[in-house]
Parts: structure tokens; sequence; C-alpha cells
């Protein structure tokens, strides 16, 4: 029987606080720092990683991604990545719970940014490439370790809100239109809640009270993938984090993502793959 992959949760008792950021090179000098790290964890918080130096691959949800100076990548909770133990790199870590988006993030265009951020693609990891934001985040750990939770938190705040700001300006076009991005994000959300009843884009579009039309036109406009690519994408992800993450029998986690008929599920996952979800699952005994 495989390892599972380990759940890699917010540590409160090392940070009383719901945020914190690091240098890259002590976060890995750390004693409490796990060999889980450098082998596939699932995130149960909001990252940001940004690298001054070097060059790394990053896996995220199955899928490396190069990062290098300027690079910021942002990783949500669920997504399950790992770190180059060979890598020679450096930059800053930046992690946070959802408790302190909602306490420091509360108007409604702030929310869209973050969630434009961490949940456009919900299949993978969104890289930016801002060598400008180096400043901002050598201030935010500057504010950080010098700030204390009554005294100076919403300067810390206050800088994430900058980073974030400064990201928007990557954005396409089509998704700075707050209208559609709101409904797009419905989507996202109905679909990571749903995804295992629901299969096909007619379903979300009758829960969203708009056209099916209307929902391929935004989906598209916004990620260049219809209703159905992204549903079929997302729930590939899913099936993969499944697979790799618990020791159930094939058919079971069919059933699961809402397939009664095992063929089918193999067939799903065999189109979109080109792996049977046996020979995924066995691949993955190479990284754990």
């Amino acid at each position: 029987m495989k390892e599972e992959i380990p759940n890699i949760d917010f540590n409160h008792e090392r940070c009383t606080r719901d945020f914190k950021v690091m240098k890259l090179k002590d976060f890995f000098k750390q004693d409490y720092v796990l060999a889980e790290i450098y082998k596939p964890h699932r995130l149960k918080f909001f990252q940001m990683i940004f690298i001054t130096d070097g060059e790394v691959n990053h896996m995220v949800d199955f899928h490396s991604i190069t990062l290098k100076k300027g690079s910021l990548s942002f990783s949500s909770p669920g997504q399950v990545q790992a770190f180059d133990e060979l890598g020679t790199y450096d930059g800053y870590i930046c992690i946070f719970t959802e408790a302190f988006l909602n306490r420091e993030f509360l108007q409604i265009a702030n929310r869209h940014i973050i969630d434009h951020l961490y949940f456009q693609n919900i299949t993978k990891a969104l890289v930016l490439e801002d060598d400008s934001l180096d400043i901002y985040f050598e201030l935010l750990l500057k504010e950080f370790i010098e700030s204390t939770v009554n005294l100076k938190e919403g300067v810390v705040a206050s800088l994430v809100n900058c980073i974030l700001h400064k990201s928007k300006e990557h954005f396409p076009e089509t998704t700075k239109d707050i209208k559609k991005s709101e409904l797009f994000n419905s989507f996202k959300k109905t679909l990571m809640s749903e995804f295992t009843q629901l299969h096909n884009a007619e379903e979300y579009a009758n829960i969203l009270r708009v056209t099916p039309k209307h929902l391929n036109v935004i989906c598209k406009q916004i990620t260049g993938m219809t209703t159905k690519a992204f549903i079929d994408k997302f729930k590939i992800v899913e099936v993969k984090r499944y697979l790799a993450s618990s020791t159930l029998p094939i058919k079971e986690i069919s059933t699961n993502m809402g397939y009664w008929e095992v063929s089918n599920f193999v067939k799903f996952f065999k189109k979109h793959t080109g792996f049977t979800p046996k020979t995924f699952r066995d691949a993955q005994v190479l990284y754990l």
C-alpha cells in the first residue's frame, strides 16, 4: 500500500497570526520544515512564491512550472505541490489563511482580484512575471518582522493588497470586467462543490440562471476554453488528486466522482490523460 499525500496546514503554534512571510532560504533551513515539502503535499492555505535569484521547476497539481527571477506564483488550498530539493534559488514565500482574507479584504473589488489570482484557472497555479514586485516583498517582510498583531497588522495587509493590485495589471482586459468575473466565479464555486453530481454545461447554466450560450461565451473569454472543456479539465485534476492522495479502490473513486460505471470513468480519464487511473496511480509511487 503506497503512502498517501500529506496535508500541510497553517501552523498556528509557530505563528499565532493567520499570515506569514519569509525568505525562501530561511524557510528551508528551519528545523520544522519536513521532508514532505520536497514530495507532493496538499496545501490547506493560500500561498505566494516570488523568486529573486536562480531558477527552479516547481510542481503544482502534477505539472512542472518554471519559476525564475521576477516570477510570482499563486497556489490555493487543495492544490498539490512539491518543492525542488536540488534547486538553487531564493525569494519569498508568503502564506495566509481564509480567515486573514475574510478579515482584511472585505471589499468586493479586492475579493474579485483574489478570486482571479487563486481561482481563475482552478486546474493549475497562476504564474506572473514582474521584477518590480521585489521591493514590495522586501517591505512586506520588514513590516511583518517588526509588526505586532495589534499595532501594525494593517500595514502588512496593505502591502499584500499592493502586491495583489500590481498583479492585477497582468490580467487580460476581459477579467477586469467585474460583472463577467462574478458570473465566472459563481460558476467556479458551483463547479468545485457540485462536480461529482453535475456533469454538463446546461446544468450549471440553469443553477446560475443564465443561458448555456452566455456561460460558454464568458468561460471562453476568461479561460480560452468552452464551459464543457473547463468542467472536464477540473474533474481530471480532481481525479488525479484523489488517485494520488488515497488508497481507495478505483471502483470506489469512480463512484465518488459520480461515475456509476467504472468503464466510463476509465474511458473518461484515459481520453484526457492518455493513462488509465491505475497507471497514473502507480506512477505516483515514484514520487512518494
